[in-house]
């Protein structure tokens, strides 16, 4: 189990980590610069609902963002999924249309078989949404 300022620490350390990782970065499945935010750093610890993570859960996923441009590199298909979603939870809002490409690669001194998620919303610029270890 990982205490509350380990995990505190850990956040600091990989939230540095992400930020210093070159932005856009190219991916050689979709053939586009993909962007690194905000955005995809807060689903990394929250949820789609807005629900924060267990630590263990955001532990998972922080560990793993030195491989993101790794992935993205060595990936050679991705799936696709597309959705009509609303801007917010509001019940007129509009729906947009969200795509999401999915890439696996397998990466790390101890191999492990890693995914990323990239998403784009309404024909915007292509952004990293999460990644995670597949068992």
């Amino acid at each position: 189990m990982i205490s509350r300022e380990e995990f505190a620490l850990l956040k600091a350390n990989m939230r540095e980590r992400y930020d210093s990782l070159r932005t856009p970065t190219h991916c050689k499945c979709l053939n586009h610069k993909v962007h690194l935010n905000a955005k995809g750093f807060h689903h990394l610890l929250y949820d789609g609902s807005g629900k924060a993570r267990t630590m263990l859960q955001a532990r998972s996923r922080l560990i793993l963002i030195p491989f993101i441009p790794v992935v993205m590199r060595l990936a050679n298909d991705c799936s696709y999924e597309k959705r009509y979603v609303r801007e917010n939870r509001k019940k007129d809002s509009p729906p947009i249309l969200v795509e999401m490409w999915g890439m696996e690669a397998t990466v790390g001194k101890m191999p492990a078989r890693v995914e990323v998620i990239i998403r784009r919303e309404g024909g915007g610029h292509f952004i990293f949404w999460s990644i995670m270890r597949i068992r």
